[in-house]
């Protein structure tokens, strides 16, 4: 049985074999720009893997290999459609038509002692720290000068001319990316503006569904702010991770799911949205949203909630001062312990406590008269709600 590292050296040299019998299919594509890329990726990905594999980056290598596949499989299919006969036409030149269908191995399907490197994932060229894509260049030189605007005006009018369109997973390549930059004093605000254009233009283009893996970054915010999906197609994001702050703040038909944390302002002023947290969320988490459902895996910081309309917000853990403060036809749900002003002035509203110390103080400051229920949810999951003239009953 072969070992996977003898595996990865018949793949690597079979990638060799490929990107020479490519290289001199460079000239048949109709866009003569664009058969020279895809080539020249093919011809960079074979050098990465070599390369990985003589480091021992087993992992790297079999990255490299994943997307040298794909180029070939894309690029033969891109060929096909202008060259019907083109097989026939290539064995009458004596070169040999690598098959689109070759099999690459999954990451999964070997087990390597050897680190991962450090891959910066894409279309082709050799850098320093791994693969970048053909064509980031260009993108790279337009995220950096946004790095360095500090002005919100000028920044947003500079981020908001970015008209790149990505695949999703390019996206979050890209992202990875930026982790060369992170000592910028403007990484954490910049980079989630300039990665939020690209998921607009994304979505705009026709995908509606985004990964974000922010576990190995330093602390991103912005992301999603100012989103905007369609009625009946909300644009979604799902973020491995932490969130900075501001993330969904002003959406609108957004559906956010954060793995960690989230930063204060998230979901501020969003609209017809559903943000999940599956950690905790800073100050002033959904403060002003409209017609929003707001999840909190744990606790909810100060004035959560404040004058939400028509929305819901569960919060399981605690929550700080002045939760569901003017909230107006909202549900709030508190797991934990709540602070002073909860429900305070808030209108045909109803609040749920899953602790009586929880409800006493929804009861101490949720108004009468003006529409609001309480309920006490008991430890059977049974929820009893408690007329006005009954508050106080539980102790």
């Amino acid at each position: 049985m072969k070992t996977p590292e003898a595996e990865l050296e018949r793949l690597v040299e079979e990638a060799g074999k490929k990107a020479k019998a490519m290289s001199k299919l460079r000239g048949m594509h109709p866009d003569c720009e664009r058969g020279i890329e895809v080539c020249e990726a093919i011809e960079g990905y074979y050098a990465a893997a070599k390369s990985a594999l003589k480091k021992g980056e087993l992992n790297a290598a079999v990255t490299a290999l994943q997307f040298q596949s794909s180029c070939v499989k894309a690029y033969i299919s891109e060929l096909a459609m202008f060259q019907p006969q083109l097989r026939s036409f290539l064995a009458e030149k004596g070169i040999e038509m690598p098959a689109p269908a070759t099999r690459m191995i999954d990451l999964g399907e070997l087990q390597f002692s050897s680190p991962q490197a450090d891959i910066r994932s894409g279309r082709g060229r050799i850098t320093e720290g791994g693969i970048q894509y053909k064509g980031m260049d260009a993108l790279l030189k337009q995220y950096e000068v946004a790095l360095g605007i500090e002005k919100w005006g000028e920044k947003k009018s500079f981020i908001n001319n970015v008209n790149n369109i990505l695949e999703p997973e390019e996206i979050n390549r890209f992202l990875q990316v930026t982790i060369a930059y992170k000592a910028h004093e403007k990484y954490g605000n910049n980079t989630g503006l300039f990665v939020t254009r690209l998921i607009q233009n994304s979505y705009d283009a026709g995908y509606d569904s985004f990964r974000l893996d922010t576990r190995a970054l330093k602390e991103l915010h912005f992301i999603g702010w100012g989103a905007r999906g369609k009625d009946g197609n909300p644009l979604e994001i799902t973020i491995e991770g932490n969130a900075g702050e501001h993330c969904g703040d002003h959406a609108e038909r957004l559906i956010i799911s954060i793995a960690g944390n989230a930063g204060h302002f998230c979901a501020y002023e969003a609209e017809d949205s559903t943000i999940t947290i599956g950690g905790d969320a800073g100050a002033y988490c959904g403060h002003d949203a409209k017609s929003s459902t707001i999840s909190i895996g744990g606790n909810a910081s100060k004035d959560c909630g404040w004058n939400a309309k028509s929305s819901t917000i569960s919060i399981a853990g605690n929550a700080r001062n002045a939760c569901g403060f003017e909230a107006e036809d909202s549900r709030i749900t508190i797991g934990g312990d709540a602070g002073d002003w909860c429900g305070s002035n808030a209108k045909r509203s109803i609040f749920k406590a899953k602790k009586p110390e929880t409800l006493e103080n929804m009861k101490k400051y949720v108004g009468t008269g003006k529409g609001n229920r309480i309920y006490f949810i008991q430890a059977d999951g049974n929820e009893e709600e408690l007329p006005e003239q009954e508050w106080g009953r539980i102790k």
